[in-house]
């Protein structure tokens, strides 16, 4: 096992050949992972939904994506908040989820950039953090976030939460 920014992931064999494809200094990492997330969307509704992964700690977004994709999702990544912005002009996505410490530009500021933006107007953020304050949730939701979310974070519920989000909007 190894722990990243202070949290543990726990992996199952698939993931961890999914991650070790993805990644090369993951060996003995691990993630939790549980395989009944499968939900009754088929595959050709999820696949026309779009998820934009932004954190700066790779093993979470290789984790993150791999749920993700497990849902039939089409996922995007990236690893700052620049970075972000420009995969957005590219493929607008339904749901981002966004860290908010980063460097350079924090996810805070993302997510104004993504409200200011009329094209995003429809995409929803979710924050998925390790800051968990009344402050810092306030902050998120007064920036544009619908969800905010702490780390260590529960798989099933990110997944309810984006699938959620993806629904009702």
């Amino acid at each position: 096992m190894r722990i990243y920014n202070g949290f543990l992931f726990p992996l199952p064999n698939i993931v961890l050949a999914y991650w070790q494809e993805r990644t090369s200094n993951c060996a003995n990492a691990t993630i939790r992972y549980t395989p009944s997330l499968a939900t009754n969307r088929t595959m050709s509704e999820a696949t026309t939904k779009r998820v934009l992964l932004v954190d700066d700690e790779p093993n979470i977004i290789v984790a993150l994506e791999f749920l993700m994709k497990q849902q039939g999702y089409q996922v995007d990544t990236a690893y700052n908040g620049q970075d972000a912005l420009q995969k957005m002009e590219a493929h607008i996505p339904n749901v981002v989820v966004l860290d908010v410490m980063m460097q350079g530009m924090d996810g805070f500021e993302v997510a104004q950039q993504i409200r200011r933006n009329p094209a995003l107007e429809d995409t929803r953020i979710v924050f998925l953090t390790a800051k968990g304050t009344k402050e810092d949730r306030m902050e998120g939701y007064t920036k544009g976030g619908e969800v905010y979310l702490t780390k260590p974070f529960d798989n099933d519920e990110l997944v309810s939460v984006i699938g959620d989000l993806m629904e009702f909007g």
